[in-house]
């Protein structure tokens, strides 16, 4: 019998070991381990708040639940040798889950009226 969930995992599981990439994510106060990736294009975004204007390099990325069940802010992972913070989860389907995440010390901040 066709069972959905078995097969689109095969899928999903074929599609990361051709295409993925390979990360380093470290869960908070846990141990570092290297998993493969869906890693999305890098974003640049200008966030207005009361302190001015940041701006923030982020991308998506899409892991396996049987690698990273459940992603949580404050887990930062490793990939091309610069250090990610996990963000907000974008999507959670029953074999992965997408997140944004934020690229560590490259937030800045502008003074209000600053052009940039």
């Amino acid at each position: 019998m066709f069972d959905f969930a078995d097969d689109f995992a095969c899928v999903a599981s074929d599609h990361y070991s051709h295409f993925g990439e390979s990360i380093s994510y470290t869960p908070e106060g846990g141990d570092a381990a290297t998993y493969t990736a869906d890693v999305g294009e890098l974003r640049v975004e200008v966030v207005e708040n009361d302190r001015g204007r940041e701006v923030r390099r982020v991308r998506e990325v899409a892991l396996l639940r049987i690698d990273v069940d459940d992603p949580a802010d404050g887990d930062t992972f490793t990939y091309d040798s610069r250090t990610w913070r996990v963000g907000k989860i974008v999507r959670r389907t029953e074999t992965e889950t997408a997140f944004e995440a934020v690229l560590v010390t490259s937030a800045h901040r502008t003074r209000d009226r600053y052009r940039y």
